[in-house]
């Protein structure tokens, strides 16, 4: 099956600090929602798999959402790496990632209870480490408004990370299509490469 990766980041919704971004999330969704209800009759929503980071995944569930009211269809599949927390903790499900935005929605925790979302808000929720701080990481107080997200999402993709988007080889995210529903992992990584433990790594 050919796998197409599109990646799309309008400067106008770039904002330079939170609050304003999160002002945005909404608006992005619904333009978001839109394109995927315009494309739908060549490509019906299940056939998507949305993958957003931090912002980026909130606005994915609030996409995911608006397609199911807006054309009756529903995305495959969201995954959300570390959904953003701050101002979204308390918000209804319409209004943030939820398990009901796609037919599975995988998140991984990372920084939660700091920037990103606490507790389970996927069908299957990971949390390396524990979801909260990270071996050998850092924790960013505030995002420099002169580096645009457009250029940290860049960075990696000129360097070749683009490629895994098509591997074949099931990774954590990958395989977790076959995983009990409604269920919550914790495992352990490494604080330098390989970050990954292996089989012989605590499953626990």
């Amino acid at each position: 099956m050919e796998r197409q990766c599109c990646s799309k980041l309008h400067k106008e919704f770039v904002a330079s600090d939170y609050v304003s971004a999160y002002t945005n999330v909404l608006a992005v969704g619904n333009v978001v929602a839109d394109f995927i209800c315009n494309m739908s009759s060549a490509i019906p929503p299940e056939h998507l798999h949305l993958v957003g980071h931090s912002l980026g995944a909130q606005v994915a569930g609030i996409a995911g959402y608006l397609v199911q009211q807006k054309c009756q269809g529903t995305i495959g599949r969201i995954t959300g790496l570390d959904p953003a927390g701050p101002m979204f903790q308390q918000n209804k499900k319409p209004y943030r990632l939820d398990s009901e935005d796609a037919l599975l929605v995988d998140v991984i925790h990372t920084n939660q209870g700091q920037f990103g979302y606490i507790g389970k808000c996927g069908t299957v929720d990971f949390y390396p480490n524990c979801g909260e701080d990270q071996p050998n990481c850092f924790v960013m107080r505030t995002l420099d408004k002169d580096i645009a997200l457009g250029d940290l999402l860049e960075v990696p993709v000129e360097n070749g990370i683009n490629e895994m988007f098509h591997e074949s080889d099931a990774y954590m995210g990958e395989s977790c299509k076959s995983a009990p529903k409604h269920q919550e992992y914790i495992l352990y990584t490494n604080g330098e490469p390989p970050y990954g433990r292996g089989p012989q790594g605590p499953l626990n």
